[in-house]
């Protein structure tokens, strides 16, 4: 039987790992002991060996961008240990988050920036992991934590919280380099842990552009794309990578009412 609780699904990133089944969520794929739910974004599930994993989202190998998501999951599959598929997935870029489950034990880890969020129970009988602490939080009737939001009065409403905390004391955030040992419910840091060898400048940016390119490369042939441009140097960088494609993207500037001819976000792209 679902859960007939009613919970607030924001986006197409949300989801939701537990025990339990949750009606709200339209998909559903079992791997251990767990149901992992979720609604309209991507997720590929794999096993073999004994071992079994989910990707959530889009990824991109920065090194192979012609390479399929299904391939891409089948080579993070023949990982030997947790180690060994963290070194495997170093390459991918994109939004994703990979469920791992072998002898080893049952963990979750985020993409390079924990751009999709890995929230966590520290407290509670049943481990609930989520994009959406707010979720978690429905579930288990948990309120706000006092400290939580009296650190939130002093900052802009879309700063983060300090470290890992979240808007609940029962909950906590997995932050980039890191992954969630489900057993133990503890985010444990994974990288750097090697000194990487020093490579020239010329030699950096030539590998930077490879993987920049390859990384668009890759977005382009799944998705549609479009590039907003403005006067930063950062919508720059992205068009100068892009022009071996530009013919293809179509680019827009927003031209807001307090905007002239002159303004920089007009005039520079132009």
């Amino acid at each position: 039987m679902g859960n007939k609780k009613v919970i607030k699904i924001e986006n197409n990133n949300s989801y939701l790992l537990c025990s339990q089944k949750i009606d709200d969520y339209s998909n559903c794929i079992k791997i251990y002991d767990y149901k992992f739910q979720y609604n309209n974004n991507t997720a590929i599930f794999k096993k073999q060996s004994g071992k079994e994993i989910i990707v959530f989202g889009k990824l991109i190998n920065s090194h192979q961008h012609e390479q399929k998501d299904e391939e891409i999951v089948l080579d993070l599959l023949k990982s030997n240990n947790l180690s060994d598929l963290i070194n495997r997935s170093r390459k991918l870029a994109g939004r994703f988050i990979i469920i791992f489950f072998s002898r080893e034990g049952f963990f979750v880890i985020p993409d390079a920036t924990a751009s999709i969020h890995v929230a966590y129970t520290t407290h509670g009988e049943n481990l609930h992991v989520s994009s959406t602490p707010k979720v978690i939080a429905d579930l288990n009737g948990w309120k706000e934590s006092s400290l939580s939001k009296k650190i939130k009065t002093f900052a802009a409403e879309t700063h983060p919280l300090p470290y890992d905390m979240s808007m609940y004391d029962e909950i906590k955030y997995v932050i980039p380099n890191h992954y969630l040992d489900c057993k133990k419910r503890k985010a444990c840091r994974f990288y750097p842990v090697t000194k990487e060898k020093n490579v020239s400048v010329e030699k950096a940016a030539k590998i930077s552009s490879e993987i920049i390119n390859n990384i668009i490369m890759g977005y382009h042939e799944r998705f549609k794309l479009s590039l907003p441009l403005t006067s930063g140097i950062d919508s720059r960088t992205i068009l100068s990578v892009c022009k071996n494609i530009i013919s293809d993207i179509p680019i827009y500037t927003f031209f807001h009412d307090n905007f002239t001819a002159k303004t920089a976000d007009i005039y520079i792209p132009k």
